[in-house]
Formats: structure tokens, C-alpha cells, sequence
């Protein structure tokens, strides 16, 4: 891959990151499913957003990060308030995504 297409691919997932959410439901759904088409290089990225300090940020990016991966990651919480313990737990989210990156592959998802 192109050094130039990978460094704007990624401006393009932060720029996203940085929109969502949207007041406009539509708008936030139209930017998460473009972040679901990047795929895999979204991932670190939409991790890093777990500990942001927007409870909203946070949680969309939990959110698409579920439907993303198919995990649960039930010992992270969007509303845990305490940073240090969030933390602990996007450690624990980026040791899964080291151990399954390799071999990973987006889930299908059938439309209605």
C-alpha cells in the first residue's frame, strides 16, 4: 500500500472519529457505517476513541466497535467515570486486538 494512501486513510478515520456523534441520527449512522467500509485500519483507531473523555465519543465508538469485532468486551463501560479503571480495561480491548489482528476478519452482517 502507498505511503501517501495509508497517512490519508488515516486523516480519514480521525476526521470521522472527530464528527461522531452527529445531532443528525442519519448523519451518525451514514459516518459509522463508512468507518464499518474502511474496516480493519479503523480498528486501533476506534479503540484509542474508548478513552476519550466525551462520554458520547466513547460510547459510539463502543458501540461500533462491538458490531465491528462481534465481541462483547463486557468488563468495558462507556459510563464508567472512573478514568484509571477505563483505562485498565481499553489495555485489556488492545491486548485482543494484538492477539486476533493478524487473522481477524469482519463480521457479516445481512440486510433486512
Amino acid at each position: 500500500m502507498d505511503k501517501n494512501f495509508r497517512k490519508e486513510v488515516k486523516e480519514v478515520i480521525s476526521e470521522l472519529l472527530e464528527i461522531l456523534p452527529s445531532e443528525e441520527h442519519e448523519f451518525t449512522i451514514n459516518v459509522m457505517g463508512a468507518l464499518m467500509k474502511i474496516g480493519k485500519p479503523a480498528i486501533p483507531y476506534i479503540i484509542n476513541q474508548l478513552g476519550n473523555e466525551d462520554f458520547h465519543k466513547r460510547s459510539y465508538a463502543f458501540e461500533l466497535l462491538q458490531v465491528m469485532t462481534a465481541e462483547k468486551f463486557d468488563y468495558y463501560k462507556p459510563d464508567n467515570t472512573d478514568a484509571q479503571n477505563r483505562q485498565k480495561a481499553i489495555e485489556m480491548i488492545k491486548d485482543w486486538w494484538e492477539k486476533n489482528k493478524a487473522n481477524w476478519k469482519m463480521p457479516e452482517y445481512k440486510n433486512n
